[in-house]
């Protein structure tokens, strides 16, 4: 067999055939049968469902040719899938041998066999015959492959491979398809063969064939997958005719007739070799071989043959396949003009489709054109005489949904018109040519300016001028190279210009530019300087286009200018704005490039609409040798000009200011000059200025031997000295100058001007000069930003004589830098720069060396002397030293600083030592001027030769160190702290203090209450007095009248004092105790009574060794650092606040004080009363809501309270009592109480006072409310009452009520009291605990199902229990009750339900607690319909609910002849109408248009009143013995309607369906489904002729030679032979009577019987049943050939989705007579309608 050029495989053995594609390879070896039941079992994902059983084998006779052993070697099969099927790279071969066959003698099934078993006996030849069948259709692909009609050509090699009745193949289109065939209306098997390829240009997705190309899979019906989408609706079957070509042999035996309804269908799709779907084959109604017995389906056999067949074609077809239908390019390209400076080109762009993707060749096809329309008639013709121009294979310019090409075509002619076509082919097949291009022009616009753009003519000399103007634009940007010509028009009043006749021109000036220059710039000479000129500039292209010239610009009339003084002269500028980065400069556009070193600024003084107009001229004066001896002789140049771009505008702001400048870019001109002189002049207007001033045009000479160094004085201080030289330039004035006193030389005009000028600051000499410096490290040789100081004007110099180097004399410059600042920083050096100029420019900058500010020498001190410490005292001290002297010159005043180093405490080292911090106080400054006689400032003197200071307020118990630094005074504070000496004394002044000790004897401390405050004293509550002793050493110092003192506090029951080591108390203090802050201690008598509290006192002993202190302080600051410490002791030391030392802390400590006072007690005996009060019930009879039981409120009742023990009464009336009342609660649940040990440790407890806010174990505090103050003495005997709320009390637990007093004072401040337990310290508590009485349960009541609740079975109900009363169902409490839930039938009334029943408990089973909702049961198996609910606990009842009912009510289907009469009654409106159904009702719907549907009715209430109402419903249907199909749930139509009704549309035609129905309530709940209602079936029965047709019913008349009138009485749709169907009821809201629209059809037969023409009529059919009115007419015109034959006429009419009915035929119309014409007419037979008779006599008779 032959193989495709992708398919070839070397390894194939002979006889083989071989394709592979994509991870796809078929071998098929031999001719045999092949089986394929292994590859469909092992990967159904081919072929879009699961393979089916394997079929048995049939046993067949033994053909010819089979070997001995009666078996003939299967062929082998082998398909390889990779790349997404379940066995990845992994090849297997299927071969499998098969059954004995049967002799064909045996007597064997013969009569017996079935069709089927007959088709499967034949299954052998019939895959032999389907093998070679699939040869041949690879062949028949192999040899089409290149052609387009490849799919005509499939046709029947795909009949041949499997056979069947129909074969369709839709194919792809990548385009717009084109209609190459047109069907008519009379030609069947034309119109046929159009239907059998399909072009579309995307896949349905709705349709087999769509799912099959979109998923790449094989896709069947019958199937799951089909069932799913329906894809059975959108194939139409075909009438009755033979598929095959009787004229055409066929492999598959006689010609097959197809059959009116689609049994099975396979879909197949087709790939290229690139894998992408071209086509799909669709194979209908499988027929068995030879003798064409329908199948219901196609084998596997069928499958896999036709899956080979896929994989085959993939291999054949080439990708892209450039056959596909609409396969061309789909756009027109476009073009875009490509020109450069010597050649001319088109880029051409075109879109390819993205199934064309590949590796094409593209051609390009161009040519000129002559026409200006693109689409003009003879387009054709001149494309034969076009160039074709291969491309190549070209690579994507862009990718997206179609990919662009681009190719650029070369070597166009310019000034022609071009258009392009491009295609696409490969090696087999070329595309057509695409639709020609927009047409494409190459003509070149000449050169041309911009805008108005002028030509300017700027003068050089006297006789030449040059010539300049913008560059010109071209066509193109592509385009840079331009030639331009200059011409010179000469005038008529040139010399010789009258003989000339005219204007003449001459060519002066030819180049080529390429437009980079700013301005292009063509420079004429030897021109006369009388008359005038005009030049015009034209321009071409040098290398394209046409070879003349264009003229595009002209000058204005042109002649050099004259003299004219009213313009001002231009100026130089100043030097500060010379230099081009300066501040204040704004350049014009590119204004700043290209500058020299030396750019000269000159003042621009001139209007701005005359500054385009002006030139600006320099000339230069120079001498022969510069600074000679001999007079100055110089040397005067022309006027010239600037050239261009040696000049830029500029803007200088100085300021609020600013003014305009001109920037001359390069001075080199003047290099070699003397003085420079500046002018501008108005070529046009013939007008000069004056010129400007002479000026040197460089930068003076640096200065030179530039020096600096340091100079000190008592006057000035330090200060910086610069000495530099610079040259003298009075040569000017000759030998014998002003200084050498013989006058001045006499000069000439110029050189007194140049010398004027020069003396003005424009000349060589330098008039003023700038100094720089910075900082320098010494250390890391880095120095600072450089920081320039103010210019300076040049100071008188000294003439020196002459420079050795230069040859002239020199002056000396001496200036001094007095800022102080530069010698603030010790230890650097100061680098100094200068430079000098004029008033244009600046030298550079030349180094005048470093300065060291650090070579100042210190003063120094006489030779063996020391600091001397003398007269010391307790305070005070006086220093002794002799004076120094200075060692610099100019330096004679000096400052002594005096400086103190207070020791801290420890040895006499220094606090040098170890890294400590030396911390030197200045004391004073001493000030020597001259060295001489010393002057004492604050204490300082002379004596004997020596200076001397006094130190005064010194602290005794210090020790300090003493020095004397001397620096010089003049300096600055930085540079002479670097020059300063230093002595000190050689010990430390000792310590000069007094110390206190507390003595241990006489130490103690006690408390007292203080409840008023007394007049000037503001001590109140609990005062604390402590007494002690201290003594004073040495004995017989003097004490201060004000001490200070200490005490730290030691609570009792803490830190013991016998653990201290040594038992002493300042060990305890230095631990964790607490200190209060110190205070004073007074001597008592010498500063008067204290003045608060706190501060204590002391008097002196009569031995004058000790003292007696005593301190009172109120309680309250000791309770602020210790809140909850109620006893505690006191240690105390004293100290001296003079000198800030204390003593040692006390080596005992104080008594023990107490803190707090005990609080009120209540009486003995005195009880705790108690008084209950209840909820009252509502109006209606219920409690409220948030009550948990029964009790509203408590009243407590007790008697005043008693004084604490150890208070006395007087105090206690003293003061206020304040009552606090507590709730305690224990807890307990409803089925256990707690132990009586548990209530006796609570109650126990709460009567030893326990805290609050420590609680109680086993008790909670659950309420505590403080009563207002009250006077103890107003108390009396009257009892206290607290009202207690009752929401606090738990039902279940144990309470017990407490009530406690404390102390206030009068302001409502209370006093401290115990926080633990104390001795005879008890609370007033109530003796038994107390529980509240129980309150009746709450209501419960009726709740909506939830969804999952609402499909629940049985008679149940949903109840909304309270708060946790769903979990204490059953539960008994503390007292043995019980919570029990009751139900009660109720009866309907005429408008309400009323109670007819007794309470019954609901059985613990039957109630169901919901997991997510714990208060909401589910109440199982009710014996009553309707009934309410309620919970009782013991003798509490809680109010009933609501009345619900226990199931839903449904309505029963009807049935037999009440279905009919009742389903007619209420759609016509008769005496059904006003009444209800009595069950639910199924009818079959007709609308207007012959649709069909369900239509379900039933009554909207229940026959009997119920207590919920219904709200919604739920239709379902199935096909008989099927599944059930629910539709979504609907509301029911208001109640006063009295009936519902539901249409179910989306049936299938034909089906026949039962309905059920259920009902909802508003509260969810569903009722049971009803019965299956009356079968329905889906079809109508299809339209007959009725008896008035058969009896004149149908009439035929001649209206006109070419028009017959065809009339006839309605079709009759009759009664179905099934009367237990539902009835048929038509859509009242279209307006129907009886009748429905249907499709008759009107075949025109020839007398032979064949088809002249058929034509459809749509109008009405009644049904039988309904007894509608038939006496209407319907009409028909139909054309006729003018000379017609004999003819009749048959019609048959159909519903909408149904079969034709059965036909009736009119009589024969005889041939048209041309002699009948002329015969008189007659009238129509009776009965027929008027419109019908002839209307004029030359019509022939009706028959």
């Amino acid at each position: 067999a032959p193989t495709g050029p992708r398919g070839a495989n070397a390894c194939t053995p002979a006889g083989a055939f071989a394709m592979s594609v994509h991870g796809r390879s078929v071998v098929l070896e031999g001719h045999g049968t092949g089986d394929f039941d292994d590859l469909t079992r092992e990967h159904p994902s081919l072929f879009g469902r699961s393979p089916p059983a394997p079929p048995c084998r049939p046993s067949s006779a033994r053909p010819r040719g089979y070997g001995t052993g009666g078996r003939r070697p299967a062929p082998r099969v082998a398909l390889t899938l990779s790349g997404g099927a379940s066995v990845h790279g992994e090849e297997r071969t299927l071969d499998r041998t098969r059954l004995p066959a049967e002799r064909p003698g045996s007597a064997s099934a013969a009569g017996r066999k079935s069709p089927q078993s007959r088709a499967r006996s034949a299954a052998p030849r019939e895959v032999h015959d389907a093998v070679s069948a699939l040869v041949l259709a690879m062949l028949q692909i192999y040899e089409h492959r290149k052609k387009f009609d490849l799919w005509d050509k499939l046709l029947e090699p795909l009949r041949n491979l499997v056979p069947c009745e129909e074969v369709k193949i839709v194919v792809r289109s990548i385009g717009p398809p084109r209609e190459d065939y047109l069907a008519g209306p009379f030609d069947p098997e034309s119109r046929f063969k159009a239907r059998q390829i399909k072009v579309v240009e995307s896949w349905p997705q709705q349709r087999i064939e769509g799912q099959c190309a979109l998923t790449q899979r094989i896709c069947c019906i019958p199937s799951a997958e089909a069932e799913r989408q329906h894809w059975h609706q959108y194939e139409a079957s075909n009438l009755t005719r033979p598929l095959c070509n009787e004229a055409t042999p066929s492999i598959s035996g006689p010609p097959i007739f197809s059959s009116s309804c689609l049994r099975c269908l396979v879909a197949v799709p087709l790939f290229d070799a690139a894998g992408s779907v071209m086509a799909v084959i669709k194979l209908s109604n499988r027929r068995s071989f030879p003798d064409g017995t329908p199948l219901l389906e196609f084998s596997k056999t069928d499958i896999a043959t036709l899956s080979a067949f896929s994989a085959i074609f993939a291999c054949v077809m080439p990708s892209p396949y450039l056959g596909m239908p609409g396969a061309a390019i789909p756009r027109r390209p476009e073009t875009q003009l490509c020109v450069t400076d010597d050649s001319v080109g088109a880029l051409v762009r075109w879109a390819m489709p993205r199934e064309l993707r590949g590796r094409l060749v593209h051609e390009i096809l161009f040519g000129e054109i002559e026409y200006e329309d693109e689409y003009a008639a003879h387009r054709k013709a001149q494309q034969d005489r076009w160039t074709m121009l291969p491309c190549g294979i070209l690579e994507p310019a862009s990718e997206g949904s179609d990919p662009y090409f681009e190719y650029r075509v070369p070597n166009l002619q310019a000034g022609l018109q071009y258009s392009f076509s491009v295609r696409a082919r490969n090696l087999e097949v070329a595309l057509e040519w695409s639709e020609p291009s927009f047409k494409l022009s190459t003509f070149l616009v000449p050169p041309h300016p911009y805008g108005s753009e002028v030509v300017e003519l700027v003068p050089r000399n006297e006789t030449t001028v040059d010539i300049e103007w913008v560059p010109f634009k071209t066509c193109d940007p592509c385009l840079q190279l331009i030639e331009y010509r200059v011409v010179a028009i000469v005038g008529k009043d040139l010399p010789g210009g009258e003989q000339l006749g005219g204007d003449f021109e001459q060519v002066v000036a030819a180049f080529i530019s390429d437009g980079s220059a700013e301005r292009e710039v063509a420079t004429v000479a030897c021109l006369q300087n009388t008359g005038t000129y005009t030049f015009a500039i034209e321009a071409r292209y040098p290398y394209l286009g046409t070879r003349n010239f264009t003229r595009a610009l002209a000058s204005d009339k042109f002649s050099f200018p004259t003299v004219d003084l009213t313009l001002p002269a231009p100026q130089p500028f100043a030097a500060e704005v010379q230099v081009p980065q300066a501040d204040g400069l704004e350049f014009a556009a590119g204004g700043s490039e290209g500058l020299s070193k030396f750019p000269l600024l000159a003042r621009w003084p001139y209007p701005v609409e005359l500054s385009p107009k002006l030139l600006l001229q320099y000339r230069t004066a120079s001498v022969q040798e510069l600074g000679s001896a001999a007079p100055a002789r110089l040397r005067i140049s022309a006027w010239s000009r600037l050239e261009h771009g040696e000049e830029a505008r500029a803007r200088v702001h100085e300021g609020a200011a600013s003014c305009e400048v001109r920037l001359l870019r390069d001075a080199s001109f003047a290099a070699d000059a003397l003085a420079v002189q500046l002018r501008v002049i108005m070529p046009l207007e013939s007008a000069t200025s004056p010129p400007s001033s002479w000026f040197h045009a460089r930068p003076p000479r640096p200065p030179v031997a530039a020096s600096s160094s340091l100079a000190l004085s008592d006057e000035t201080g330090a200060s910086l000295r610069l000495e530099w030289q610079a040259p003298c330039h009075d040569w000017l004035l000759g030998p014998a100058g002003p200084d050498e006193g013989s006058g001045v030389q006499e000069l000439g005009p110029l050189s007194y001007a140049v010398h004027h000028d020069f003396s003005r600051g424009h000349g060589l000499a330098p008039t003023r000069f700038q100094v720089r410096l910075r900082f320098v490290s010494q250390r890391a040789g880095s120095g600072d930003e450089w920081e320039e100081l103010q210019t300076q004007l040049l100071p008188p110099g000294i003439h020196a004589g002459a420079a050795p180097s230069q040859g002239a004399r020199v002056k000396l410059h001496t200036w001094d830098l007095q800022d102080q600042r530069w010698f603030s920083r010790p230890g650097t050096a100061v680098q100094v720069q200068m430079r000098q100029g004029n008033v244009l420019f600046w030298s550079p900058w030349a180094d005048a060396g470093m300065v060291e500010t650090s070579s100042v020498r210190p003063p120094r001190p006489a030779p063996g002397v020391a600091l001397r410490v003398e007269d010391i005292r307790t305070d005070s001290v006086r220093l002794l030293w002799p004076a120094f002297s200075a060692t610099e010159e100019g330096l004679k005043d000096l400052e002594y600083r005096v400086l103190c180093l207070e020791l801290p405490d420890g040895p006499d080292a220094r606090p040098e030592a170890g890294g400590r911090l030396v911390a030197w106080r200045t004391l004073d400054v001493v000030v020597d001027e001259g060295g001489g006689e010393g002057r004492a400032e604050g204490g300082e003197g002379e004596q004997g030769g020596l200076l001397h200071y006094i130190v005064r307020s010194l602290l005794p118990d210090r020790r300090y160190l003493f020095a004397v630094e001397c620096r010089y005074l003049g300096l600055p504070s930085a540079l002479a702290a670097t020059a300063a000496s230093r002595l000190e004394v050689a010990e430390p002044l000792p310590r000069r203090a007094c110390a206190l000790a507390v003595l241990p004897e006489g130490f103690g401390a006690q408390s007292r209450l203080s409840v008023t405050s007394a007049e000037g004293d503001a001590s109140r509550g609990l005062m604390l007095r402590v007494r002690w002793r201290f003594a004073v050493l040495p004995a017989g110092t003097p004490i201060p009248a004000v001490l200070c003192y200490q005490l730290s506090c030691v609570p009792v029951g803490g830190e013991q004092l016998a653990e201290t080591i040594g038992g002493s108390a300042a060990v305890v203090v230095a631990g964790s105790l607490v200190t209060l802050p110190p205070a004073l201690l007074t001597e008592r008598g010498r500063l008067g009574p204290t003045a608060s509290a706190g501060v204590g006192t002391f008097q002196r002993g009569a031995a004058r060794d000790s003292a007696a202190a005593e301190v009172e302080l109120p309680a309250a600051s000791v309770e602020a650092l210790l809140p909850a410490c109620g006893r505690l002791q006191f240690a105390v030391r004293v100290g001296d606040p003079a000198s800030g030392t204390w003593s040692a802390w006390s080596d005992t400590l104080s008594d023990v004080v107490d803190l707090t006072v005990l609080p009120p007690t209540a009486p003995e005996g005195a009880p705790l009363a108690l008084a209950e009060e209840l909820h009252t019930a509502k109006a209606g009879g219920s409690l409220p809501s948030h009550a948990r039981h029964g009790v509203e409120a408590i009243t407590l009742a007790w008697s005043p309270f008693w004084p604490a023990p150890g208070l006395a009464s007087s105090q206690h009336q003293q003061l206020k009592v304040q009552y606090e009342a507590r709730v305690w609660s224990l807890e307990a649940s409803s089925s256990s109480s707690p132990s009586s040990a548990a209530v006796a440790s609570v109650a126990s407890a709460l009567r030893a006072r326990a805290p609050a806010d420590r609680g109680v174990a086993g008790a909670r505090l659950v309420w505590q409310q403080a009563l207002p103050a009250v006077d103890a003495q107003s108390e009396g005997w009257e009892l206290h009452r607290l009202r207690v709320p009752g929401d606090i009390l738990h039902p279940t637990n144990l309470h017990w009520f407490q009530v406690v007093a404390r102390y206030l004072f009068a302001d409502g401040t209370p006093l401290p009291q115990p926080t633990g337990p104390a001795t005879g310290l008890t609370a007033l508590v109530s003796e038994e605990p107390y529980r509240p009485t129980p309150r009746n349960p709450n209501a419960p009541a009726i709740e909506a199902f939830p969804a999952e609740l609402g499909l629940v079975r049985g008679r149940c109900a949903a109840v909304r229990l309270p708060q946790d009363a769903a979990e204490g169902l059953g539960v008994h409490d503390a007292g043995g009750q019980a919570l029990v839930l009751e139900v009660r039938e109720g009866r309907p009334g005429v408008s309400s339900i009323e109670a007819s029943g007794a309470w019954a408990a609901v059985a613990e089973r039957n109630v169901e607690v919901q997991q997510l909702d714990r208060n909401l049961v589910l109440v199982r198996d009710l014996a009553p319909q309707v009934c309410q609910f309620r919970l009782r606990r013991g003798p509490s009842e809680s109010q009933p609910s609501g009345f619900t009912d226990a199931s839903v009510w449904r309505p029963l289907p009807l049935v037999g002849e009440e279905l009919c009469a009742q389903m007619r009654g209420v759609a016509s409106g008769g005496r059904w109408a006003g009444q209800s159904l009595t069950g639910l009702g199924i009818a079959l719907g007709v609308a207007s248009d012959s649709s069909i549907f369900a239509r379900l009715i039933w009554p909207r209430q229940p026959p009997q009143p119920c207590a919920v109402a219904l709200g919604k419903y739920q239709v379902r249907y199935r096909t008989c013995g099927d599944e059930w199909h629910s539709l979504p749930m609907v509301e029911l139509p208001p109640g006063d309607a009295a009936f519902a009704e539901c249409q179910v549309s989306e049936l299938r035609y034909g089906q026949l369906y039962e309905f059920a129905l259920r009902l909802g309530n508003v509260l969810g709940r569903w009722s049971e489904w009803s019965p299956a209602t009356a079968p329905v079936r889906m079809e109508l029965p299809p339209p007959v002729p009725g008896r008035n047709v058969e009896k004149g019913g149908l009439r035929v008349a001649v209206v006109s030679p070419s028009v017959v009138k065809l009339v006839w009485r309605p079709f009759i749709v009759p009664i179905r032979s099934d009367r237990v169907e539902a009835p048929i009821l038509l859509d009242a809201s279209s307006g129907q009577r009886g009748g429905v629209i249907a499709e008759y059809e009107v075949i025109v037969r020839a007398a032979d019987g064949s088809i002249v023409s058929v034509v459809q009529h749509e109008a009405p059919a009644i049904f039988e049943d309904l007894q509608a009115d038939s006496s209407a007419w319907i009409e028909a015109d139909l054309p006729v050939e003018p000379r017609r034959p004999s003819c009749s006429f048959e019609i048959r009419a159909r519903l909408r989705r149904g079969p034709w009915g059965p036909s009736v035929l009119s009589p024969a119309l005889p041939s048209w007579l041309p002699s009948a014409a002329a015969e008189p007419a007659k009238a129509s037979a009776a009965g027929s309608p008027a419109r019908c008779a002839l209307a004029y006599p030359s019509e022939p008779v009706a028959m």
